[in-house]
């Protein structure tokens, strides 16, 4: 006789559910394992940044961050207008760091 549509979807959630005991351990010391830092703990707890901040982060001079603002550069996608100030994301910044390494 043959399996119903049901027992094998129940079967096959249950195989899904339960990783084997290797990839178990693999998960678990992966999820364990602390996450790289990309900014230094000085910026922890912030979700944007004023620009000087980020000339600090990239170790360049304020200018220079604002020219790229300015022109259109790489920075100027991960800046984002608030009245007259201009603040960059964390994660926008967080992926151009990433990005040039």
């Amino acid at each position: 006789m043959g399996v119903s549509m049901a027992q094998q979807k129940a079967k096959t959630a249950q195989e899904v559910e339960e990783p084997a005991p290797a990839a178990r351990a693999v998960l678990t010391e992966s999820m364990s394992a602390a996450p790289s830092r990309i900014l230094d703990a000085k910026w922890d707890g912030r979700t944007s940044f004023d620009l000087p901040e980020v000339a600090e982060i990239f170790g360049v001079s304020p200018w220079t961050v604002y020219q790229d603002v300015k022109n259109g550069g790489e920075l100027s996608k991960i800046v984002v207008s608030i009245g007259r100030r201009k603040k960059a994301t964390r994660s926008g910044v967080e992926r151009l760091l990433t990005k040039g390494a």
